[in-house]
């Protein structure tokens, strides 16, 4: 892969996401989904191994996120520019994510049961009515 986007977290899933890099890849730990199940000590162990990875000398990169509460308002027409620059890649076909399900908006609570269960691939896309 070239970039893994990892919003789980924890020790043992930044690993697994990390090992799936190619050279030259990048692993961005993006939250700690894992503290709903683990508690808050997942956050200081999720940090520990993101440090221990950048000692692993390869060419594969994890670096620490920035702070996202403070980042969006610093950062906000990278935001802009980086969300144009993803749609537009969508658009014509030059990435292609990967749809579990998509779901109408009036069913968002559905979505959320889908999302909490886990065990599928892919995102749940909400889809507005019309």
């Amino acid at each position: 892969m070239d970039a893994v986007f990892d919003p789980i977290g924890g020790a043992r899933q930044l690993w697994r996401s990390y090992r799936v890099l190619r050279s030259g890849g990048r692993l961005v730990p993006l939250g700690s989904v894992a503290t709903s199940k683990g508690g808050m000590k997942v956050i200081p162990l999720s940090l520990l191994m993101v440090l221990l990875l950048k000692l692993i000398p390869d060419s594969r990169r994890a670096p620490l996120s920035p702070n996202m509460m403070k980042f969006p308002h610093t950062h906000n027409e990278w935001y802009r520019e980086t969300l144009t620059e993803l749609l537009d890649s969508a658009a014509t076909g030059k990435i292609k994510p990967v749809v579990a399900e998509r779901i109408p908006l009036m069913e968002a609570d559905r979505a959320h049961e889908l999302l909490e269960r886990g065990g599928h691939a892919g995102k749940v896309v909400l889809i507005a009515n019309g």
